[in-house]
């Protein structure tokens, strides 16, 4: 059950200062806090965790005489000097503009070593520090942990602690709506278990007003692997490839008989990321007393919004391929525009479609409303939209010895077009299968470069393949708990289309070695006849034998070059 430890609403925003930059801090012990300042760059603050004598900040209620036991305290803990007294700016009634305790160093104010330790010790109390402008969220309390190391893949915004927990920093707040607390609190209140066990986190009201996730502290899953790499692996096994140095990990692996590792998920997998997905869907689109009414029907100009956010998104990708600085990207997505558009536009359709139902209806008891949701999603007049994860592709699926979880909750905050949200908070079901869909095939891409191109038929028949087997898996979870309307199979082809269009944007922004991967979807998925192309069936369609060879794939601009290293 969910402990909101600080209260269920915000806490309002500190005042302003006059000072030209304002600095926030919330204090996890007596030598840490959480601090808060401006980006120097624009867009948004920076968030570290610093070694700082927290005590001093008015949260902690200290007087002078306790301020100076609790200074000798943290000196002899860091091994710093003890001062004589103690210092004015550590009084204990702060002017009333003061945003926290003035910071004083301590000896090494660069390390954050223990700080991760601190957060984790927070969450287990029973009385937690009041500071306006933050809010402590504790879902589950954590265990007693103790020992820190950095999670090194993701350098050291994440700490594992203690081998039990792991907390993650958020090094750049931006100021907008983040719903990824709300969704973690709904997935605990309906009790959701395919995602790591989230503690708590710590939550900063901005100067705007709203609530934004700083810090998180969630459950530790030892020999954990994310689908970058799980799913590469068992894909190059289904392919015949032996994984250079890989052993399988987790459920279901064993030897054969001739001493080579083999794992029993290779034939599966893909229908296992799809069963994982719809479970999360369904949990999502369960009423609970955190979000009581999950599931909404879309009205058209949301839909509009939809439909115009991803033709913005293909005209971007048009600009790269008339940029020109990305090798392949002209010759493989300028032919095939027109059949990208026509699947795009389908959502336009979608939208008219659901003119007709837009103003049915009154007030509905639950009974009727989940009978008006599939009465209108199997007429094709209401599109049904919920909260969803916002960011699912295989490497947010964690494989661990226990099965597979989702992480990662928080990656976009909501976005707006013309006025309407179209980002993490409410959106069909279509968008994260979308999505997923189009890692599983950028799985198949990486496995296909590995092997120099060589391979690109075998690829293009295993994709084809795993996505129907997903797609499958994931359709059959929902019809076995008898929410088969919570998919509408007429928006997943467009945001699907919008997906390739933004992954080849990604690489002309931030990875252009990756633009092979997007590349290699679109040839598969799309015939190259120029005006009146259409799109092909993934069922039907074989690769054309003057295009087996890695020579034909280069010609005609498919292969990106590689990444150097």
């Amino acid at each position: 059950m969910s402990d909101e430890v600080t209260g269920r609403g915000p806490t309002p925003p500190l005042p302003a200062s006059d000072d030209a930059v304002h600095t926030w801090h919330y204090p996890l012990d007596l030598t840490s806090a959480i601090v808060i300042e401006p980006d120097p760059a624009g867009g948004g603050y920076l968030c570290r965790p610093e070694h700082i004598f927290a005590a001093a900040t008015p949260a902690w209620g200290l007087s002078r005489d306790d301020l100076a036991a609790a200074r000798n305290l943290v000196d002899a803990r860091v091994g710093g000097k003890v001062p004589d007294k103690v210092p004015d700016q550590l009084s204990d009634r702060p002017t009333e503009k003061s945003t926290g305790p003035a910071p004083v160093e301590l000896s090494d104010p660069d390390s954050e070593e223990g700080i991760a330790e601190a957060f984790v010790d927070l969450l287990r109390h029973e009385v937690i520090p009041l500071v306006p402008g933050f809010r402590v969220v504790r879902l589950v309390p954590p265990p007693e942990a103790r020992g820190e190391r950095p999670i090194r893949e993701n350098g050291s915004s994440s700490v594992v602690v203690g081998e039990r927990v792991v907390v993650t920093w958020v090094r750049h707040v931006v100021d907008m709506v983040h719903e990824a607390p709300r969704t973690l609190a709904h997935l605990d209140a309906v009790e959701h278990f395919e995602v790591p066990e989230t503690h708590g986190m710590l939550l900063w009201t901005t100067p705007s007003g709203r609530e934004v996730p700083v810090a998180w502290a969630t459950k530790y899953l030892p020999r954990a692997r994310d689908g970058w790499d799980w799913c590469v692996d068992l894909t190059q096994r289904a392919l015949g490839i032996e994984p250079e140095g890989s052993r399988p990990a987790g459920s279901g692996a064993a030897t054969a008989s001739t001493g080579i590792p083999i794992d029993t998920w290779v034939a599966d997998f893909p229908a296992r990321l799809g069963r994982v997905a719809a479970k999360l869907h369904l949990a999502l689109a369960t009423p609970s007393s955190v979000v009581p009414e999950p599931v909404a029907a879309a009205p058209p100009d949301l839909i509009r919004a939809w439909h115009s956010a991803a033709l913005e998104r293909l005209e971007a990708a048009e600009q790269v391929a008339h940029d020109g600085a990305l090798e392949g990207v002209a010759d493989v997505l300028l032919p095939r525009l027109p059949a990208l558009r026509a699947v795009i536009d389908r959502i336009e359709d979608v939208a008219r479609s659901a003119e007709g139902s837009a103003d049915e209806g009154g007030a509905e008891d639950a009974a009727a409303a989940e009978k008006s949701a599939k009465d209108g999603a199997k007429d094709g007049t209401r599109v049904w939209i919920q909260r969803v994860h916002g960011d699912l592709h295989v490497g947010q699926v964690l494989r661990w010895p226990g099965g597979l979880v989702v992480v990662d909750f928080h990656p976009n905050p909501v976005v707006e077009v013309a006025g309407l949200t179209v980002g993490q908070s409410m959106a069909p079901t279509a968008r994260d299968l979308a999505r997923l869909l189009r890692s599983l095939d950028h799985v198949a891409r990486v496995v296909d470069k590995g092997t120099g191109f060589t391979m690109t038929p075998q690829v293009d028949a295993w994709s084809r393949r795993a996505r129907e087997m997903l797609l499958e898996a994931y359709r059959g979870e929902l019809a076995a708990a008898g929410r088969a309307e919570l998919l509408d199979d007429r928006l997943i082809e467009p945001f699907e289309a919008e997906q390739l269009c933004h992954e080849i944007v990604y690489a002309g922004l931030y990875v252009p070695s990756w633009v092979y991967a997007p590349l290699g979807g679109l040839w598969q998925s799309y015939d190259a006849l120029g005006e009146g192309a259409s799109v092909v069936d993934l069922r039907s369609v074989e690769a054309p034998a003057q295009d087996a060879s890695p020579a034909g794939r280069r010609r005609r601009g498919r292969r990106a070059k590689p990444a150097e290293d």
